[in-house]
């Protein structure tokens, strides 16, 4: 959500519109999240009694991130404000699935009370409209910048090359962490020189226990969180790109990889099947499943050749689909039409 939020200030949406950024939450104590809540909601009621909005673009996650936002777009529409309430996050269909009855029936109640609720994909979409049949609901995906880099090289990587794996992101169960350092493990047992680089924050230390534990720190590197011109090191150097989340919305980091070209490993949660075709830009594995896991590595180990062509695939398609210039003009669309309500 972060990363969506920066990308829109930075490819200026905000100055052309006007945008202010109210933040609602800082991490810390819970006396210091209760003061940034205080504050963003003084400054939120300001604004909105003084008559300068227009209408409001909220952006939400799952759990208390989705009630806090909540209570910020029910004000604005008190004020008669059209709201738009952006969902992010891939846990929010099974957070609200596990709610009593009622609490599913008041979340739907929320959302049909906005202009428009917007998903990243179609799942969402499904979601949405099952738990709040009257709500509108869009589908925006999230998108990067292409970056400029040399066409993809179409001869084969030799099989005495490693084939160096690449997960950016949380270090944890859901991302399925504690499922990749086992496949890859066992691939390296089966004979194959596969690397992976674990690049994020959270649960470094237990990673790199497990690597150890099964004799392949030597080839599990576990890096911590990286940034800035070593993340671009990082996905130079990728063969692949591997995420195998036990749910996710639409991941940026999988953009990511693609627009570089990088075939990507995935599992079939969330929106990733709407951003990758098994086979063509990748392959999508079972979430929690080592096995499914290890027969991606494997078959990409083997098949050098698919590499560059799933490469250039990946690229065509965050072209076509997720790139700025196509889904920045879907959210200025959205805000065109609110402006005249």
């Amino acid at each position: 959500m972060r990363a969506v939020v920066e990308a829109y200030a930075r490819d200026g949406l905000f100055e052309r519109w006007n945008v202010l950024l109210i933040a609602t939450h800082v991490e810390g104590s819970m006396v210091r999240r209760l003061g940034a809540i205080v504050r963003a909601m003084t400054r939120f009621l300001s604004l909105n009694l003084s008559g300068q909005v227009l209408f409001t673009h909220i952006h939400a996650a799952a759990g208390g991130s989705f009630w806090r936002k909540s209570i910020f777009g029910l004000i604005a529409r008190l004020f008669g404000h059209a709201v738009i309430f952006h969902l992010h996050s891939g846990h929010i269909s099974g957070h609200i699935d596990r709610l009593p009855l009622v609490g599913q029936r008041i979340a739907g109640w929320v959302l049909s009370r906005f202009s428009c609720v917007v998903v990243l994909s179609e799942v969402w979409r499904t979601f949405v409209l099952r738990i709040a049949p009257t709500a509108e609901v869009a589908i925006v995906p999230n998108y990067v910048v292409l970056p400029t880099i040399e066409p993809v090289d179409p001869t084969p990587q030799l099989a005495e090359q490693a084939l160096n794996l690449l997960f950016l992101g949380f270090v944890g169960s859901n991302k399925g962490v504690f499922e990749l350092i086992p496949a890859v493990a066992r691939a390296r047992s089966a004979g194959y020189d596969v690397r992976l680089t674990i690049a994020g924050h959270g649960e470094v230390d237990k990673a790199r226990r497990m690597a150890a534990d099964l004799d392949v720190a030597d080839a599990v590197s576990v890096i911590g969180w990286v940034d800035g011109e070593r993340k671009l090191e990082l996905l130079r150097a990728a063969d692949v790109y591997i995420l195998p989340s036990r749910n996710e919305g639409m991941p940026v980091s999988i953009l990511e990889a693609m627009s570089w070209s990088i075939p990507v490993v995935a599992t079939r949660v969330g929106g990733i099947p709407e951003m990758i075709d098994s086979g063509v830009e990748g392959l999508l594995v079972k979430p929690g499943d080592v096995e499914s896991i290890l027969d991606a590595i494997l078959h990409l180990a083997a098949d050098r050749h698919l590499l560059p062509f799933m490469g250039r695939a990946a690229r065509r398609r965050v072209e076509t689909e997720f790139s700025k210039d196509v889904v920045l003009p879907k959210i200025e669309a959205i805000y065109e039409r609110l402006s005249r309500i």
